[in-house]
């Protein structure tokens, strides 16, 4: 989606020759929505999001989805994280935005789903994910990324909050600076840029 909204005007003309080529969305989008529509069966009714469907401890490496012969299953369905909950708020509010002027319908299924993720979060901060091939007890990075995403779904003022002087705080004090970490701070300077042009 990011990679749509750096020049939607070249892949609005994009034919990737697939079954869906000749609707209303753009060929990349459609793409997308197929990811969308599995991260939406992955949500709880309370906002709380599934960590993964995987094989483990099996694992095809090397090895195509469609050529994995190990069955896949929910993962421990006890293991609900803030982290999940937040990347899965940020990720479906920005689908909310990118698809909004092509299917309202898709656009409010999303929003609804992220607000509701969204309160999960707010509800339920801090917890880390404990899953043994992915162990980060650190979830700053996709809270702020969640709430920029909702702040420019919704731009309620009373989301925003301290979010770039927090953002830069975390930043100065790490001293071994992730991708990832660069990679919420930028999404929030993004957010200032929307801020500012909404204007």
């Amino acid at each position: 989606m990011n990679l749509y909204e750096t020049n939607p005007n070249f892949f609005k003309l994009q034919n990737l020759e697939i079954p869906e080529s000749n609707n209303d969305l753009p060929d990349i989008l459609d793409q997308v929505k197929v990811g969308l529509n599995w991260l939406l069966k992955m949500q709880k009714d309370d906002g709380a999001v599934f960590h993964k469907v995987d094989s483990e401890p099996d694992f095809a490496y090397g090895f195509g989805p469609d050529e994995d012969p190990h069955s896949r299953k929910l993962s421990d369905p006890n293991n609900l994280s803030t982290i999940d909950a937040a990347d899965f708020t940020a990720v479906i509010a920005h689908a909310s935005r990118v698809f909004e002027p092509f299917d309202s319908t898709f656009s409010e299924t999303c929003k609804a789903a992220a607000l509701k993720s969204w309160e999960w979060v707010q509800n339920n901060p801090g917890i880390g994910q404990l899953d043994v091939y992915y162990t980060d007890s650190q979830t700053w990075q996709e809270e702020t990324w969640a709430k920029a995403e909702i702040y420019m779904l919704t731009e309620d003022q009373s989301i925003l909050g301290d979010l770039y002087v927090v953002s830069a705080r975390k930043l100065y004090k790490i001293i071994n600076v992730s991708f990832g970490d660069i990679f919420i701070f930028l999404n929030s300077l993004m957010l200032r840029h929307h801020f500012i042009s909404k204007k």
